[in-house]
């Protein structure tokens, strides 16, 4: 399999996290003595299923270590345009191999085990796509103070992950219509009419379970997906605030080595 690490993210001025960048992606932030996505790209090169990475939106750093086939893609201008492009890329530079594992440049926390167990699932069904989520209990007991934002079902109340797996083909079969929805994110009537009021309805009222709410969602955005829960709080807890560098910092500094981290 594939990996393709979205490090791109720049903070603007008014972002909390600016006054820690200074222009500069927040993957690059200095966290236990590395940069955040060295972190991620110790778990990636640690996985042996894992072929090329593929990094969208740093240039080729000959400080960044790695023990895979490493290739780099300038930031394409949004997130969901770098996803897409960072597919495409990928399906160039190994068109045999039909799946990428999606990893945020910002998530230190995980480990090979973690991609291990997400490229399992893969393995064991068939799907396009793979999103992970981390139920609010378990998210809240490995980091306490997170302050993650949940998404409350039925029957479950997750966060979402920021470890996932696509089909590559997903770049032009799907990746457009998200754009959209992304592109409408201040225009709730539109974007509720692509995923669709009934839809909405039953969350508001906590009426969907996760499995039936993908079941419903999924169709609509023209994906065969599945949303997982994962039993590890790390593939959910990325860096969007200062408070959220600091707990991370507090938890690698704790453990003397990266052994006893994982």
């Amino acid at each position: 399999m594939d990996a393709l690490i979205t490090a791109g993210g720049i903070p603007a001025p008014a972002d909390p996290l600016y006054p820690y960048t200074h222009g500069e992606a927040k993957s690059l932030l200095p966290l236990a003595g590395k940069p955040v996505v060295q972190w991620v790209l110790d778990a990636v090169s640690a996985c042996d299923d894992i072929d090329n990475i593929l990094i969208v939106g740093l240039q080729p750093d000959n400080t960044l270590g790695t023990s895979n086939k490493t290739h780099y893609l300038a930031n394409q201008g949004d997130l969901i345009t770098n996803i897409r492009m960072g597919l495409l890329e990928l399906s160039r530079i190994s068109p045999q191999e039909p799946y990428a594992l999606l990893i945020s440049g910002d998530t230190p926390g995980i480990t090979a085990a973690m991609l291990d167990w997400m490229i399992a699932q893969v393995k064991t069904q068939p799907h396009e796509f793979y999103y992970p989520v981390v139920e609010r209990r378990r998210m809240e007991a490995r980091y306490p103070g997170s302050r993650r934002t949940f998404l409350r079902f039925k029957d479950i109340e997750v966060c979402g992950g920021d470890v996932m797996a696509l089909n590559k083909t997903l770049a032009n079969k799907t990746m457009p219509r998200i754009q959209q929805l992304v592109s409408a994110r201040k225009q709730p009537l539109r974007q509720a009419a692509m995923i669709g009021f009934d839809i909405l309805l039953l969350l508001a009222l906590r009426q969907l379970t996760l499995a039936g709410a993908v079941r419903r969602i999924c169709p609509r955005l023209g994906v065969d997906g599945i949303a997982i829960p994962a039993p590890y709080a790390e593939m959910a807890m990325d860096i969007d605030k200062p408070y959220q560098l600091e707990l991370l910092e507090q938890d690698f500094m704790s453990h003397s080595t990266r052994e006893d981290h994982q």
